[in-house]
């Protein structure tokens, strides 16, 4: 995967992670083996470069990134075929194990060019269709969105557009999965208000 993907600009992270940056794009590529064993499936991470880390809570270097850093999650099963889940066998050929990688990082490289493309302006965010009871969705397309109160107030943010910012940040905390998730929506939202009002002071 080294030689694949290093000469396209990613970097190695950890736990068969590839990361790369492009323009203010963070890109993933990590490679997951079976918990039995003989096969391995790809995921897909889309993140912007302005937003915090979703797992990590704080800036950390390109190669730091794995998946669950990334606002956007999605498997290479999304993308192909009837887009069910894709699990791929190991076996016991070694060239046609390379053959099948090298397929396998020309499909993501087309799914995060298309993606890298349609979301290269964060404005486009910013309208993030909400469901009867005002909540947003944790699926856009064939893609997870885990955390999207912060996503959107990020974003916002980087727009200048602070009332969906503070809009954004007020539903988050709202927000009640037990003393542990109210306690991780609080810092963030400490940390999302604390950046808001440094760029409100730079403008």
């Amino acid at each position: 995967m080294k030689q694949q993907l290093l000469p396209l600009g990613f970097v190695k992270s950890a736990d068969a992670t590839y990361v790369r940056k492009q323009g203010n794009q963070i890109h993933v590529i990590n490679f997951q083996g079976s918990r039995y064993g003989g096969q391995y499936t790809v995921n897909l991470g889309f993140h912007y470069d302005f937003l915090f880390p979703d797992f990590a809570w704080k800036m950390i270097p390109l190669g730091k990134y794995v998946l669950v850093d990334c606002a956007l999650q999605a498997r290479i099963g999304n993308f192909i075929g009837n887009g069910h889940d894709r699990w791929f066998e190991y076996g016991l050929n070694r060239p046609q194990l390379a053959e099948t990688f090298a397929e396998n990082i020309a499909i993501c490289q087309k799914v995060l060019a298309r993606y890298g493309k349609k979301w290269a302006n964060p404005d486009v965010w910013l309208e993030i269709p909400r469901n009867a009871s005002s909540e947003l969705p944790h699926q856009v397309g064939k893609w997870h969105l885990p955390l999207p109160w912060s996503f959107l107030a990020g974003v916002a943010i980087k727009c200048g557009r602070w009332k969906i910012a503070e809009s954004a940040i007020d539903e988050l905390l709202i927000l009640d999965f037990g003393p542990g998730s109210r306690k991780r929506n609080a810092k963030i939202g400490n940390l999302l208000r604390r950046r808001m009002s440094k760029r409100r002071m730079d403008r």
